[in-house]
């Protein structure tokens, strides 16, 4: 990672975080309309890249849409293996929502609702890859920690207002009750995690103890 974005303000983040949202947003939202074609990633990208508001900072096209370069395959945030962080119980949660999810997606929704079902779908996708982010920044990163943190909750509770709508139309579908409890017990979890104070660069006697909580 470019060593100038670990002195990124909250606000920077937030910025980049934005643009990171409109680069997905707008990849899936050409999807429909390539998808059948062959190369079909490589047509919707050459046209996004045309939009200057996309670049990521600090970068320049040509380059892979998403941020990375051939020395830095895993994209623009490299944060190595998530199962060895702390809390690294709150992505195998989310795993676990997402498979069952969707199983029930494909026995049990119908046609009508395949809509909200597929946009259940990639939201529960999405707060994978951003709850390993989250996990993998930890305390080095604490601004963009607390940026991820508020766009989780977003997400969340965008993905339970899903459920309830799917519920609504198909009262069959009582399975949705456990997805909102487990993404409602996630969170409380990172709630917590945003309330925690930011670490002092230069610690003494007394953060020692303090950061024994932790």
């Amino acid at each position: 990672m470019n060593e100038n974005r670990k002195n990124w303000s909250e606000f920077e983040w937030e910025r980049e975080l934005q643009r990171d949202e409109r680069r997905i947003n707008s990849y899936f939202g050409e999807l429909p309309t390539y998808i059948d074609l062959p190369g079909e990633e490589d047509v919707i990208i050459k046209k996004l890249m045309s939009r200057p508001e996309l670049v990521p900072a600090g970068k320049e096209w040509p380059g892979p849409f998403f941020g990375g370069s051939d020395e830095d395959p895993d994209g623009f945030f490299d944060f190595g293996d998530w199962r060895y962080e702390k809390d690294a119980g709150l992505i195998n949660s989310m795993q676990t929502m997402a498979f069952d999810w969707n199983r029930c997606f494909a026995a049990d929704v119908s046609d009508r609702y395949f809509a909200t079902g597929m946009s259940i779908t990639c939201l529960f996708g999405k707060l994978m890859s951003r709850t390993v982010e989250l996990l993998s920044a930890g305390e080095e990163l604490p601004q963009l920690s607390r940026c991820l943190c508020k766009h989780l909750c977003s997400d969340i509770n965008d993905l339970i207002g899903l459920l309830r709508k799917l519920k609504r139309g198909n009262p069959g579908a009582t399975y949705c009750d456990n997805f909102i409890s487990g993404l409602l017990e996630v969170r409380e979890k990172i709630i917590d995690r945003l309330h925690k104070p930011i670490p002092e660069d230069n610690s003494s006697d007394s953060d020692d103890d303090f950061n024994d909580d932790f």
